[in-house]
């Protein structure tokens, strides 16, 4: 876990919500695609673009 998180950059400060998607596939509780999932949600999130992939 702690060499997962030691690859973010200096300047990174990772949110609670990252965290737990790492931790949480990390322990099995879920699998690589939920990871995947999580990941690419709170990515669209974070620039404000909508499932299609349009600008909301």
């Amino acid at each position: 876990m702690r060499q997962a998180l030691a690859g973010w950059h200096d300047a990174f400060v990772p949110t609670r919500e990252e965290v737990e998607n790492i931790t949480d596939y990390a322990r099995g509780a879920i699998d690589m695609k939920q990871y995947q999932r999580r990941g690419h949600a709170l990515a669209r999130r974070i620039v404000g673009v909508d499932r299609s992939g349009d600008a909301e």
